[in-house]
């Protein structure tokens, strides 16, 4: 992933403390959970790959979701139904794209 598909002008900064501030709930735990793993992984290995790919994960997550409580939801129920191994896309519910966007 590059950081160039996310706009230079995007609502969160890529900073763990931006990102941080942009999620909330669960989502925030998530992703302190997942940094603190990241850090550990390069604590260990001496390898960042693995804490960039946390950040830019959950820095695309943050921005595509800032201000938009719809398209938290939907992205949360998606992801829900992939981890219980019940989503299929052929029964996916339609998607009104103008709602996501605010």
């Amino acid at each position: 992933m590059t950081a160039d598909a996310v706009p230079a002008d995007s609502p969160v900064a890529r900073t763990p403390a931006s990102i941080r501030s942009a999620l909330s709930g669960t989502d925030r735990a998530d992703f302190e959970a997942d940094y603190a793993a990241a850090l550990t992984d390069a604590r260990i290995t001496f390898d960042l790959r693995t804490l960039d790919a946390t950040i830019e994960r959950w820095w695309r997550y943050a921005n595509l979701t800032a201000g938009r409580p719809t398209a938290q939801r939907a992205i949360t129920r998606i992801a829900e139904q992939v981890r219980n191994g019940v989503f299929e896309a052929d029964v996916m519910q339609p998607v009104d794209f103008t709602a996501l966007r605010g």
